[in-house]
Formats: C-alpha cells, structure tokens, sequence
C-alpha cells in the first residue's frame, strides 16, 4: 500500500510544482474516488501547501503519509502547514 501511496504523492506534488498548491481533492489528479475503500486512501487537505494520505492497515491502525516531513508515520498528529 505505501508504494501505491508514494505514487499519488508523486502526482499531489507535481501538481504542487506546476499551479503551486495542492489540489483539492484526489480527483483533480486523476484519481477516481468511489468512496473511501476505493481507493482505500484518505486525503485531507491542510491550507495551501500542506496535506496528509493515509490509509487502513489494519483493524484500528493505519499509516499516514505527512507532506511536511514527507515520510509514512504510524500514528496521527498535527500536520505543519508553514513548512514550505
């Protein structure tokens, strides 16, 4: 699942790198979104530049994927929206 993860953070930052922001939703990037299973990443959006994806690894755990340290964490926590 991270590698399928690090690919939609590929696509979230070259968004970023051309319109500098990133996009709205998953959508905007290509990415068709049923619902939240499919695909099973969560996006959220945080200001203009800051974002997390994660995703269920289990019953009650997950990973979570934070652009102002860009790495896959295991536990929840706020993310840093003036970082860049």
């Amino acid at each position: 699942m991270i590698e399928k993860g690090n690919l939609i953070v590929s696509k979230i930052e070259n968004y970023r790198n051309k319109f500098g922001k990133v996009p709205d939703s998953l959508s905007v990037i290509g990415i068709k979104v049923t619902d939240e299973s499919n695909p099973p990443f969560y996006y959220q959006k945080e200001g203009e530049n800051a974002y997390s994806i994660s995703f269920s690894n289990g019953v009650g755990e997950s990973k979570i994927f934070y652009s102002d340290t860009q790495q896959w964490e295991d536990l929840p926590r706020a993310i840093k929206t003036d970082f860049r």
